[in-house]
């Protein structure tokens, strides 16, 4: 019996890679799309939130270092993990990396279809 192992593989990637360019949108529905948007109020959130995630950012890192918290942690597989903010409770939030080929080939052997 054959092991199509590798045609499946195979299979996958081109339906992972072609259903991301198959769907993009042209130039002119782009221009669309974007006709209907408020930029200014859209500016306004952004400015916004990126002075909030500022303030919360530096209050978790004053936090940290009274606590002895890391604020950058390097994992031995090479992803990391960053302190963003702090919990309603006071405990923190990290926002880690992964190893996107890693995930790939997990799907590509099934583990996570």
């Amino acid at each position: 019996m054959r092991n199509y192992y590798g045609l499946k593989k195979l299979t996958l990637l081109i339906l992972l890679i072609g259903s991301s360019v198959s769907y993009s949108q042209t130039e002119e529905q782009k221009k669309q799309i974007i006709a209907n948007y408020d930029l200014i109020k859209l500016q306004e959130l952004h400015d916004e939130f990126s002075v909030k995630n500022k303030e919360e950012k530096e209050k978790a890192i004053k936090v940290a270092k009274t606590k002895g918290w890391p604020i950058i942690e390097h994992h031995k597989d090479g992803t990391f993990s960053e302190l963003q903010r702090l919990r309603i409770d006071g405990s923190p939030i990290y926002y880690s990396t992964y190893k996107l080929q890693e995930q790939i080939l997990c799907i590509m052997e099934g583990d996570l279809v």
